[in-house]
């Protein structure tokens, strides 16, 4: 369910805006995991019954304040609320079974603002955005149940998967600047830094060394640094031509490891 509201804040265009996403839904899922190995028999059906339950609340407000031709601000704050639910059982052929119960819940806000002002000719705009969340939040999006959850999946003989129930979703925030001239030149800056990024990893198991095992970890801090430049005139009355230049700087840091990658582009 869909709920959204506007109110206009006065004769220049000026407006508030707010909207509310409520979803609810519950299904039971039956599963059948059928291990071939090669040159030998098919093993018996793994059956896995799940009883999933999601509850997710989203509201916006935004506010576009219009103080005068030359001068506009804008912002908001979201917010969520996710209460993922998932009784799971597991019954292997040559095993007990296993009962998994799991709640995932993540609570969070952001919010952003930006200004546009013109000075004569020059046209300047700026803005940033930041996030704060608690419990398993959501950056972007919810972190999917098999990153959290214990309970390993047999990939072969010699590997599985497991989640990590410590796991902590990626923060991070985002700000940028933008400077247009004369309506044809166009500067912009972007920044974003993310830490605690996830990256799922290869260990040995320390019961049994012939084993290995890919699991989510925290260890990613990421910064990426984006200057754009275009330009848009006209060469003649039939003959207008558009330019752009971006360079991208990335970098990458996985515990004392040190990554970066830069790019520049020009498009015509």
């Amino acid at each position: 369910m869909v709920t959204d509201y506007s109110y206009r804040l006065d004769d220049r265009g000026s407006v508030l805006t707010a909207e509310v996403d409520y979803m609810d839904t519950s299904i039971e899922k039956a599963y059948c995991y059928v291990d071939q190995m090669d040159d030998r028999p098919v093993a018996e059906c793994t059956r896995e019954r799940m009883m999933p339950r999601t509850l997710s609340v989203e509201t916006e407000v935004a506010v576009s304040k219009i103080f005068s031709k030359t001068l506009t601000v804008n912002g908001g704050i979201s917010t969520h609320h996710h209460d993922v639910t998932k009784n799971s059982l597991l019954t292997p052929p040559d095993a007990p079974a296993k009962q998994s119960l799991f709640r995932y819940r993540g609570n969070g806000m952001a919010a952003y603002a930006e200004c546009r002002a013109r000075v004569g000719r020059l046209s300047l705009s700026g803005g940033g955005a930041s996030a704060m969340e608690s419990d398993h939040p959501f950056h972007d999006g919810a972190i999917p149940y098999g990153d959290l959850s214990p309970i390993r999946t047999r990939i072969d003989e010699f590997h599985y998967t497991t989640g990590n129930p410590y796991l902590a979703p990626a923060k991070g925030f985002d700000l940028g600047a933008t400077c247009t001239l004369r309506g044809r030149w166009t500067l912009a800056y972007t920044f974003s830094r993310t830490v605690d990024g996830i990256q799922h990893l290869t260990f040995v198991d320390g019961d049994d060394s012939e084993q290995t095992f890919r699991q989510p970890i925290n260890c990613v801090v990421s910064s990426v640094h984006k200057l754009d430049l275009s330009c848009a005139m006209r060469l003649t009355r039939w003959w207008r031509i558009n330019w752009e230049l971006t360079g991208v700087g990335e970098y990458w840091h996985y515990y004392r490891c040190r990554l970066g990658t830069n790019s520049l582009n020009v498009v015509l």
